[in-house]
């Protein structure tokens, strides 16, 4: 029995005795040659068409046939995945990795709260007061853009996100709370479940400012949150 629930079979047609093969059998009256069967465990599901869907290298390359933006699929070391193609009516159409996680799982934040005493660590949020003048913000990520050929995202694309503030880079998160570096307030996330992508175990970040600190809340093999 095969994936597809069927069973083939031979048939064929003998005279009265049993002994010659015959061919004067009219199909009518022979037996079918495919049955229903039960499928084998570990067969996955069968979508009719599946397996003919067309696996395109880029956005460019799928907009040979396509002028509509959308998902299409492309390969990526063997293993194929959709990949949201925008901008397909333009002459540089653009590739974005679809986050199921969505936006609540994808992040950066840079907040714009200081400590009522920047040598401190607050307890309490009383003291603590507004700068408008830092570049603060937060922003989800919907889709990301990244290039297929490296599979390096471009961390300060904005087009599928949402922001309030100054837009955020992806993997990013900051704040100038205190100079104690105890304290970080700022946090990211990125959560690529649901894609065949990982971020590199041995992709590092990078600390600017006044005794900055990071703090990994999840390995980097695991969805990312970080402050």
């Amino acid at each position: 029995c095969n994936c597809k629930g069927r069973q083939s079979r031979t048939v064929k047609c003998f005279d009265e005795q049993l002994n010659t093969e015959s061919n004067r059998c009219s199909e009518s009256t022979r037996p079918n040659k495919t049955i229903a069967c039960q499928k084998p465990a570990g067969c996955r599901a069968f979508t009719r068409g599946r397996h003919h869907d067309p696996v395109y290298r880029n956005c460019s390359d799928a907009q040979r046939k396509h002028r509509t933006d959308g998902e299409y699929t492309m390969s990526f070391n063997g293993t194929r995945t959709k990949i949201y193609c925008h901008g397909m009516a333009t002459v540089s159409p653009a590739e974005y990795l679809t986050l199921p996680a969505g936006p609540t799982e994808n992040y950066a934040i840079y907040i714009n709260r200081r400590a009522g005493d920047a040598n401190k660590c607050e307890k309490s949020a009383r003291r603590d007061w507004l700068d408008e003048s830092i570049s603060y913000g937060a922003t989800h990520y919907r889709k990301i853009r990244i290039n297929v050929s490296t599979l390096q995202v471009q961390t300060n694309d904005f087009r599928f996100t949402t922001s309030s503030g100054k837009g955020q880079p992806l993997g990013s998160a900051g704040d100038c709370y205190s100079n104690t570096g105890r304290c970080p307030q700022g946090d990211f996330a990125i959560n690529l479940k649901g894609t065949p992508f990982r971020i590199r175990p041995n992709t590092s970040w990078e600390t600017a400012g006044v005794k900055s600190v990071i703090n990994f809340l999840v390995p980097t093999h695991m969805p990312i949150c970080s402050r």
